[in-house]
């Protein structure tokens, strides 16, 4: 899977990809002071939190818009998500749980 890249997207696909995305993003950084483990974490481990959503953003709405498969790297994230959890609270308890 895969298709082409997201620099090659245009028109309808791009604007469909960018709103899919920027919806995803927005949702669930703004619900992550939430989630009691992600308001310990460090300034780094926040932000890394922060670019796990926004990884998982922009290949689950390439995946949609493209009608492929997510990459193998968020499949997990995927089925956390398919499965009624919130993609904030997945990446905040995988930092918190790996950061030592």
């Amino acid at each position: 899977s895969g298709g082409k890249p997201i620099e090659t997207l245009e028109g309808e696909e791009r604007s469909e990809f960018q709103k899919i995305s920027g919806e995803i993003v927005e949702e669930n950084v703004k619900k992550l002071t939430t989630n009691n483990k992600y308001k310990k974490l460090s300034d780094e481990d926040k932000a890394e939190v922060i670019y796990g959503i926004v990884g998982f953003a922009y290949n689950k709405a390439k995946a949609e818009v493209l009608d492929t498969d997510v990459a193998t790297t968020y499949k997990t994230a995927n089925k956390y998500v398919k499965n009624g959890g919130a993609l904030y609270d997945f990446y905040a308890n995988k930092v918190y749980k790996n950061r030592g």
